[in-house]
Order: structure tokens, then sequence, then C-alpha cells
């Protein structure tokens, strides 16, 4: 499932930003991150040793957290409701979690994942008995803030789920992995601009908020339950872009599927094992064939996967294994085209504006302050004129290749980019004189 599809307009965020790491940038002051970067630290060893083939194996890791965050829900539920299951019911509920997970959610390492990851392997860990084990899980809770800072809000109402709410140890805990992190920037001097793009982003609170408009109405004992998914789903969803639950369903159907399957009698439950055995088995025909189904058909902003017919390999570097379809392919291979083409003439390049898995494995470093340099991401005025300020300072020393096209919709009806859609394009058509033009892209010099 991992090799199919490929959009370029936000894979690779993540891994560009570890790249940025690795080459010893400082982050928000040399680059952009409208987040805490722990996700940059966390996935920057797969461009140590993942080679042509990082953006498959990159995948493979987010399948894998995917899994154990199924698993980890599990074992809150369970703690939750106090349930007796057996090793087929665990496993059974682990994979139809799993499957609630990700059968639309575009696989691929991204912040709200390894926050949510965080986050709930310390609720577990908060169970424990040991105290040293209780206070690493609560560190893990807090530590989920320096991958998103929407966790502010979850963390919380986690330690108040668990008990923690009037234990001060407990807040002094969870909140030292974001001082450290603040800590960390003011010696490095990117205090300033890290806050500034840390709160710049305008939906940073209407998440945490929109979760008291949208927790599902249960009864009884799946109002924990329900409050854990909504929750999660709303903190995880990565922007305006992708408003889905489908992170949220792993917390959800292995809370509401336990209470069912449970073979413990609990109150006027009286399921009997084998009828319970038969609705798991129906949970978990349902819920594969549901995944197999998206993960064929509703691949994230690309066609079916009987028509992902183009290998990647050679046309973007460390996207090797990755099928994708002719329309992406022919995007990508324009793109390395015209970068060979500014190198043939010993210049630099920037690439812009929707293209950040180039600049993971891009043999030069992107000259810009962004990776990623479309409108959504520099919101903030100052971002904005950062960036602007840096192509007129470029100019002449870099030749800017540009997209003609929005790269969401190569795999429908090709959209050209218009005027005023694109703050930093606009700049480059601007100032710079067109000097090559392809199919999918523009030089500018």
């Amino acid at each position: 499932m991992s090799p199919l599809s490929f959009n370029p307009t936000d894979e690779g965020y993540v891994l560009s930003g570890s790249r940025r790491l690795l080459d010893g940038q400082t982050p928000h002051r040399d680059y952009l991150s409208l987040r805490p970067v722990g996700s940059h630290l966390l996935h920057a060893h797969l461009l140590l040793w993942a080679g042509d083939r990082a953006v498959l194996w990159s995948r493979t890791l987010a399948w894998a957290q995917m899994a154990l965050l199924a698993w980890l829900w599990l074992c809150l539920a369970r703690w939750a409701f106090e349930l007796k299951l057996t090793a087929w019911h665990r496993f059974g509920l682990a994979f139809v979690g799993l499957a609630a997970a990700a059968h639309t959610w575009p696989v691929r390492p991204w912040n709200a994942l390894d926050g949510l990851l965080l986050l709930s392997a310390g609720m577990a860990l908060s169970l424990c008995a040991s105290r040293t084990v209780r206070e690493a899980g609560i560190l893990a809770m807090g530590a989920s803030l320096v991958f998103r800072q929407s966790f502010a809000f979850p963390v919380p109402v986690a330690l108040w789920l668990l008990g923690l709410a009037g234990d001060v140890g407990a807040w002094v805990l969870a909140a030292t992995p974001m001082i450290l992190y603040l800590m960390g920037l003011f010696f490095v001097e990117a205090l300033p601009d890290g806050l500034l793009q840390m709160t710049v982003e305008g939906h940073t609170v209407s998440t945490a908020l929109g979760v008291l408009d949208n927790l599902p109405r249960f009864l009884g004992g799946l109002v924990l339950g329900a409050a854990a998914a909504g929750l999660a789903a709303r903190v995880a969803s990565p922007g305006p872009a992708l408003p889905s639950p489908a992170q949220g369903a792993a917390a959800l159907w292995p809370c509401f599927a336990a209470l069912i399957l449970t073979r413990e009698e609990r109150h006027e439950q009286r399921i009997r094992p084998a009828g319970g055995a038969a609705l798991l088995l129906a949970l978990v025909v349902v819920s594969g064939g549901t995944l197999h189904y998206h993960r064929t058909h509703g691949l994230y902003l690309d066609l079916p996967a009987s028509r992902l017919d183009r290998p990647l390999d050679g046309v973007l570097a460390g996207a090797a294994g990755i099928r994708t379809s002719q329309t992406t392919h022919d995007f990508l291979e324009d793109l390395a085209g015209n970068v060979a083409w500014v190198r043939a003439r010993g210049k630099r390049y920037s690439v812009v504006p929707q293209v950040a898995q180039f600049w993971a494995t891009s043999p030069q470093q992107n000259p810009l302050f962004s990776d990623w340099p479309f409108d959504g991401e520099l919101m903030h005025p100052l971002c904005r004129l950062k960036v602007l300020a840096q192509i007129e300072a470029l100019r002449g020393s870099v030749l800017f290749v540009v997209q003609k096209h929005d790269a969401s919709t190569l795999a429908g009806k090709k959209v050209r980019y218009t005027r005023r859609q694109c703050a930093v394009r606009d700049r480059i058509m601007d100032l710079c004189r067109r000097v090559r033009e392809t199919d999918y892209f523009e030089v500018y010099e």
C-alpha cells in the first residue's frame, strides 16, 4: 500500500525540515516552521540511511506509528472501562482501529501523527505502577507539544482524565519539554522568530476550542471514548484542507467495539462468546474491505491505484519504488529537466511553490526561507515579506523554477495559477525575466 500515489503538494514537508536540520540550519531563524520541529528531529534519520527509498521508508514508519496508535487506544479503552478481552479480541480490535485510522489518511510523516502517538503513549505509561514510568509518561504527553502546538489543549484534558489535574508535579513535568524547547530557541537567538511563527497559524486556537462543538454524543461509558476520539480527530487534522476524523477513529472504534465484545458480564450485558466472536469477525472483514477500497480508490490527491503505473525511480531523488499517475510523473520529470538546465549554466536554483519533497533530497540547499512558500504557509505579513525580500536579494545569482499549475490538481483537470493566487510567484514574475518555459514550469532570471 505504501508505494501507491504521490502528490508534490505537501508530501515531504516534514522531511524537507529534517534536511534543513541536517544541514546545520537553525529552525525558525534560518527556515520557516509554523510548528515546533520535533517531527523534523524524529524523522531526520531517514535521510541518513534510506537513500533513494526515503519516501517509501517514511511511509512504512508512518504505518507502524498508526498501528501502534490503534493498539495504545485499545489499551486505554481496556483501562477506562475495566474490560477483560481475549487475545483474539485485542488483535482484532487493534486491526479495526488501524483500518479506521488509515483508510483515508494520507500515510506519511506528519507532526500531528507524531504528537498524537506521544500523547497516547504517555497516557498508557501513566497507568503503570512504577513511579518512574508514570513520570516518563507525563513527560511524553508534554512532549507532544514539541511536535504540534495545538496539543496544548489535549494535554490538560489527558491529565484530568488520568486523575492528575490536582498534581502540581504532573503539570510541571508536562510543561518541561516545551519549556526546554523555548529555552533552546532563546540560546540560538531564534526565540522571537519561533514565537512569531508558532502563533501565526490562524486555526491553532480554533482547532483546540472546536473540540467542544464536535464531541460525538454517546451514552453511558462511551462518553469517555468518544471524547478522546473527537479530541484526537480535531487536533490531528493537518489543516483546513484535510478536515478528516480518520485518526480519531483509531480511538473511537476500539472504545465502542470493546464494550460490545467483552466477555466479562457487566450490568445487563449478556453476549455469548460465540456471538462476540462473530461480531468481531464481521468488524474485521468490513474494516479490512473498507481499508483496501479506500487505499486503492480514494488515494490522497491522486488517481485510483489501477491508473498509477508510472514509477518515480530516477525522476525524483528519494522516491524510488513509488508509483504515480502519468501527469504527476511528467510534472516531476519536467522539474528535473529544468533543474538540470539551470545547473548546466552554473547557477543556483529555487523551485516554488509546492515541491517540498524535492528539497529533502536536493543536491543543493534551498536559498529561500521556506520550502513550501505558498500563501497558506506565509500567512503572517512578516514571514511573507521576508521571503519576498529574499527573492529581490537573490535576483541574478539564483534562477527561479516556477510552477505553472497548482500541484493539488495534477490528478484531475490541471488548474493553472493566476495572478494573486501566490504572492511569491507573482513577485518573481514581476521582478525577473523569463528565460525558459516548458509544459509545467517557467524559469526566471
